[in-house]
């Protein structure tokens, strides 16, 4: 299943992401869009420097001891991901690391995850 997660993350996200800038390519200029990669990305260099990359195995750890990860942590992990998202170069990427910008929409993303680890991993 991770191998599947993977292959597609890897394969068909950087497949879709320059399918769509070449068709934004034919509407918008070259520059536009490198402007806007170059914006994206830094904000999302500015969002990952805000984090400490040790959460995720703080995460992880707290899944193998069956504990609940606090609200907090899986907040900051959604935020390192939102940086991430915006560092790689594409719209769709893009549309994911703003979404998870902004509170209310993490904030889903929280319980929905802890509802996921409940459910899953019996914590």
């Amino acid at each position: 299943m991770q191998g599947l997660l993977l292959l597609l993350f890897f394969l068909i996200v950087p497949s879709v992401e320059l399918w769509i800038l070449f068709q934004l390519s034919s509407q918008v200029s070259l520059v536009s869009i490198l402007v806007l990669c170059g914006v994206t990305g830094a904000l999302g260099i500015w969002l990952m420097r805000t984090e400490d990359f040790s959460l995720w195995t703080l995460l992880e750890s707290e899944i193998q001891n069956r504990r609940m990860p606090t609200e907090e942590l899986v907040d900051t992990l959604l935020l390192m991901i939102s940086g991430v998202s915006l560092f790689i170069p594409g719209l769709f990427t893009d549309a994911l690391g703003f979404a998870l910008i902004f509170p209310s929409i993490r904030q889903w993303s929280v319980d929905t995850i802890r509802d996921y680890l409940k459910k899953y991993f019996s914590l």
